[in-house]
């Protein structure tokens, strides 16, 4: 059993569907409360005699057209009105009315409904004492001589105030104070007037403040604001439209007063805090203006950075949203006609920014959290979190349990590393180690963040990730012919195999040698599976350019051959499928670190998952689309080729000039195509054919359909809301702080440095031929008449 506020609105009237002119108090119940005992609660609040007066409880339920009130006359009907405050995010009130019981006979059939219009002495004292501040009672009881009348009265009859009771047909003149106005005074306020708040209270909700900050819907007298500081912010962003200043004369925990800069000007607006509430709640607005045009500032005193990032957090909603300061200063100009500087600007986006993704440092103490409900939810997950001795931030580590899982069973022992810069507030660097599953799509294994790619980082994410896949037999790394991966693999991984990707030799022999052919025959010898055949390409690449031949020479043949390679590197020659995965998280690196790994998990890891396991259950054949692509390919390339049996399971095949010899019982070939890539090249295809057996069970298992259904069988399960998450004392009150870091002056760089190499590719317009710019944008004159 758990409790719950409600809100009881009394003291007011029905008109038409809506609850107008009520008080509202906050009431705890049990979410188990029955009809009988919230009867005798509102009895109460309203202070009755139950013996006297008979309550009337409705509720106005949000639908998506307007409804009628609905009653509250039994236990069900209470239950769903509870579910419904425990459903949403606002408070749905109850709305509470009185008729008077008669006892005569004759009487019986027609009971006045008073709609709570009576004054007591307990009710009077909770509208002048308590939702009033002394200084507002002391103004109006001057100049409203009811008050001292009512203060006097005793218990009232229902029927002397009915006699009593004034009623206007419309609203007071504009200008005029309209506060706590008697309870039996009632005005009838036109459709057009009403605010747009949830019916039945003039509360301004949770859910309602994109509407608060964005719409032009007038402050009216009664209107409540949960906080001083919504108040605040909606009558900022009124000043700016409306073009008008204000200054503020008084503000405190219990009372906002604030005036126009004008002298003389009658323009002001009051609010004071309800008690026992955090509500603000307007008491007095005059919204006519006396002032001179002269005291308008177009640099308005109220557009501060901080109110225009509330204006313009929407627009950063998405991490490839792009809303530069130069146009937020255009929109601030049309829509407000403020004028505001590029600092400002600039301001106003950061602080929208953090509004959005939340601050950078509050980011770095959420990181242990996160990682503990992480682990929680996806059993087998592996975190870390590195810091030094005053709790400043080193490194991080991540790795779900169902990619470990995965990489262990079906995933071939093939791992892609690589590093790349963060673009946030403290920098650093994500280092990714990711492979290639059977259908060639890339699976994520791990990721980390660390300062920079140096010899201690690279060291310290390796050695977590040997912790979190453990011991795995000829496994292989690829990456780029940095030292730092070098010495740390050599250190933690020293039985695996290490190859380097050949793209990043190529950019550095097109860099350092400008040499298209021999850069085109680099690739094909890379690429080569057999030992003859990569020397006679090396041959032709040394009397192409004998220095190119030096330097591949010097690399070593070993680390970026196919055919000395000393393991199994299969089709994967690059670490294109970790540079891919870095292209695909090139905006979300801006986000501060805990939101950039949930980014990670959700956008990534969750949806991927989800999409490759559902099309895996839809293959209908034994590889993978990808595998079985390439199979069908050698198999109608060996349909044309010649086999004689050598023994029950070895061929000789006649490719042309050349003659392979295939061993089905050991799956190998002279061609070494189906040693290294685990897959049946065409002359082992025309040896199945030629013994009748079926090319499949030559696959390696790494490429069936069942082996990709494993891989991805296991969901990426969320964290959920933070407000639901359940950690230890010892994780919650661990102090992860910043790095830190130095950054230099100037504007941030959110774009690489292109490695070596690296060419920028340059448009050719189509419309003028020159280079630069492209059709759409092209300046250039057109010639109506062709030069001779």
């Amino acid at each position: 059993m758990s409790s719950l506020t409600i809100l009881v609105n009394y003291g007011g009237r029905w008109a038409d569907s809506t609850y107008k002119n009520c008080k509202t108090k906050g009431l705890l119940v049990s979410d188990k409360i029955t009809f009988a005992e919230l009867q005798k609660k509102v009895h109460g609040i309203v202070n009755v005699d139950p013996n006297e007066y008979e309550i009337s409880m409705k509720v106005i339920y949000n639908a998506m057209e307007t409804t009628w009130p609905a009653d509250i006359v039994d236990d069900d009907d209470v239950r769903a009105f509870i579910f419904e405050n425990l459903s949403r995010s606002w408070k749905i009130p109850l709305c509470v009315t009185l008729k008077q019981k008669v006892f005569s006979s004759e009487d019986n059939d027609d009971p006045v409904q008073t709609g709570l219009n009576f004054v007591t002495q307990g009710d009077l004292e909770d509208i002048v004492l308590h939702d009033l501040d002394n200084d507002l009672v002391n103004q109006e009881v001057e100049n409203a001589s009811y008050h001292e009348e009512f203060e006097n009265l005793p218990h009232m009859e229902s029927d002397n105030v009915l006699q009593d009771s004034v009623e206007f047909n419309e609203l007071p003149p504009e200008g005029m104070i309209c506060d706590d106005v008697p309870v039996n005074v009632q005005f009838h306020e036109p459709s057009s007037n009403r605010s747009n708040v949830h019916k039945g209270t003039n509360i301004v909700h949770e859910s309602c403040k994109a509407d608060l900050y964005n719409s032009d819907r007038d402050i009216v007298v009664g209107q409540l604001y949960e906080t001083k500081e919504d108040l605040k912010k909606k009558l900022g962003i009124h000043a700016m439209k409306n073009n008008y200043e204000f200054r503020v004369k008084r503000s405190s925990k219990e009372r906002f007063e604030v005036g126009c800069v004008g002298d003389g000007c009658k323009w002001k607006l009051s609010a004071s805090k309800l008690q026992q509430s955090s509500y603000f709640k307007v008491r007095k607005y005059i919204t006519m203006h006396s002032c001179s045009l002269d005291v308008i500032n177009r640099h308005h005193r109220q557009a501060s950075s901080s109110l225009i990032g509330q204006c313009i957090k929407s627009k950063y909603e998405g991490v490839s949203r792009l809303h530069r300061p130069r146009d937020i200063i255009e929109d601030m100009r049309k829509d407000m006609g403020v004028n505001i500087s590029y600092v400002k600007a600039w301001r106003a986006k950061e602080h929208a920014l953090e509004l959005v993704r939340g601050s950078p440092e509050e980011s770095y103490s959420l990181l242990p959290s996160y990682f503990a409900v992480l682990e929680a939810k996806n059993p087998g997950t592996i975190t870390h979190i590195e810091t030094d001795e005053n709790n400043h931030f080193l490194y991080c580590f991540m790795s779900l349990g169902p990619c470990i899982r995965g990489f262990r069973s079906v995933i071939r022992p093939v791992i892609a590393v690589d590093g790349t810069f963060l673009k946030g507030k403290y920098l650093g660097t994500l280092f990714v180690a990711t492979c290639m599953d059977g259908n060639k799509q890339i699976y994520p294994l791990a990721f980390g963040v660390g300062d920079s790619e140096n010899d201690a980082s690279w060291n310290w994410f390796l050695t977590k990730l040997r912790e979190a896949i453990g011991e795995i037999d000829d496994l292989v790394f690829v990456s780029d012919r940095h030292e730092s991966i070098r010495k740390a693999l050599s250190t933690v991984f020293p039985n695996a195999h290490h190859g380097a990707c050949i793209f990043h030799i190529s950019q550095n022999i097109r860099h350092h040698f400008k040499h298209e052919r021999a850069h085109k025959l680099y690739f094909t010898a890379a690429k080569a599976y057999r030992i003859p055949e990569f020397h006679r390409l090396m041959t032709e690449i040394y009397k192409v350019d004998s220095e190119v031949g030096d330097y591949l020479n010097s690399a070593g043949y070993e680390k970026w051959t196919r055919a000395y390679f000393d393991g199994k590197r299969y089709n994967i020659m690059t670490t294109n499928i970790a540079e891919c995965l870095n292209a695909i998280t090139r905006d979300a690196r801006k986000l501060p670190i805990t939101r950039f790994l949930e980014y990670l998990r959700m956008n990534i890891l969750q949806k991927w998952f989800y999409e490759r396991r559902t099309e895996a259950a839809k293959m209908n054949t034994h590889l993978t689309d990808w595998a079985d692509k390439l199979v069908r390919e050698n198999n109608k390339q060996g349909l044309s080729l010649q086999v004689s049996p050598i023994a029950t399971y070895s061929f000789h095949v006649y490719d042309g000039s050349r003659i392979e010899v295939v061993n089905l019982e050991e799956k190998s070939c002279t061609c070494r195509q189906f040693d290294l890539d685990q897959l049946p090249c065409s002359h082992a295809c025309a040896a199945c054919r030629h013994r009748q057996l079926s090319c499949y069970p030559m696959c390696s298992h790494y490429y069936t359909t069942n082996s990709l259904v494993i891989a991805y069988a296991e969901a990426i399960w969320p964290v959920g809301d933070q407000t639901d998450w359940i950690v230890t004392d010892d994780v919650s009150e661990r102090i992860v702080l910043p790095p830190i870091t130095r950054r230099r002056y100037g504007r941030r760089k959110e774009k690489r440095i292109p490695s070596r190499g690296e060419e920028k590719s340059t448009r050719k317009c189509s419309k003028c031929g020159s280079n630069g710019h492209y059709k759409q944008t092209c300046r250039n004159p057109v010639q109506l008449h062709p030069t001779l």
